[in-house]
């Protein structure tokens, strides 16, 4: 198991980003934890939709006309809507970059193991299903590396980052709260 945490991920992420640029975080820890690192007025929380994070993201990506979209994804979410990796092989759009959070475990609802776990390959299953780029932290990289590597091209891309379980709590906003802020955000209207 990795000793990276979602903090330490986040510490390397957030200085890569650029106002303009949406960050989709799913349920449970991925938007927890990004809340309590690095609230931006372009983050919106996927909350009481597992499995829904990537979805919302294409959706706002083909509508913006500025920046990148980010999604952060835990593993047992994308692995709720697997399907999703298909329409996005088909797809294809620039500057949409899905980062999945992988710890192996469904953490937001009890800790229970995810179907496949260790064996799960996000990044050959998002090759083979036709996603242009699909990266991993393996081996000797660094996740500084890795994140470099990621956003190199505007290409779609998948990258798959071991991190060590941790809690995290959940987001301390309703979603009519998430929704209005990030609409505020979009308009340009933000505080």
């Amino acid at each position: 198991m990795t000793e990276l945490t979602y903090k330490g991920f986040l510490a390397e992420l957030l200085p890569r980003l650029a106002p303009a640029d949406t960050v989709v975080a799913s349920i449970g820890l991925p938007g927890s934890v990004l809340f309590r690192a690095g609230h931006r007025p372009r983050n919106f929380y996927v909350k009481g939709a597992m499995g829904l994070a990537g979805s919302v993201a294409l959706g706002l990506r083909l509508g913006l006309t500025e920046g990148r979209v980010v999604v952060l994804d835990g593993d047992g979410s994308l692995l709720m809507n697997l399907g999703f990796l298909a329409v996005l092989g088909e797809v294809r759009p620039p500057g949409f970059y899905h980062l999945v959070l992988k710890n192996d475990l469904y953490a937001s609802s009890g800790g229970q193991p995810v179907p496949g776990g260790p064996n799960l390959d996000f990044s050959a299953v998002a090759r083979g299903l036709g996603v242009p780029r699909a990266l991993a932290l393996t081996g000797g990289r660094t996740l500084s590396d890795v994140l470099d590597e990621t956003f190199a091209s505007a290409e779609t891309t998948l990258a798959v980052f071991p991190l060590k379980q941790e809690g995290g709590g959940d987001l301390p906003w309703e979603p009519l709260k998430i929704k209005y802020r990030f609409l505020e955000a979009l308009s340009g209207k933000s505080s």
